[in-house]
């Protein structure tokens, strides 16, 4: 009885004590490390068509593109942007963005660029 008793109480402390072990403790720390980061703020970039128009998206330093369509009459997109972007297309009268709560017109004609950081 008492070897039984002396084995449960061994197997016990062994599986107490290996919740306090080093590597148990490691995922923590970087856990700590995950949180304290901070994150890109990110912003909505909504576009509308009323006529068709040809739009492309990309990121103003990485050239990565984000969005590129021939957009529909009555069609629209949004896009979840973290970055500043530039945005090129063509018969922009025909266009209306939507940044940061105001909607937003080409101020010229035809094709242009436009930039939202």
């Amino acid at each position: 009885m008492k070897i039984k008793l002396i084995s449960f109480f061994a197997a016990l402390s062994l599986l107490v004590g290996c919740t306090t072990t080093p590597q148990a403790q490691a995922p923590k720390a970087e856990e700590k490390n995950i949180s304290s980061v901070r994150a890109k703020e990110v912003e909505t970039l909504m576009i509308y068509a009323s006529d068709d128009v040809y739009v492309l998206v990309k990121t103003r330093n990485t050239n990565e593109q984000l969005y590129r369509n021939t957009m529909q009459a009555g069609e629209n997109t949004t896009l979840e942007v973290e970055d500043a972007v530039d945005v090129f297309f063509t018969r922009g009268e025909h266009l209306i963005f939507e940044w940061k709560g105001e909607r937003l017109r080409p101020s010229s004609k035809g094709t242009a660029k436009i930039t939202f950081n």
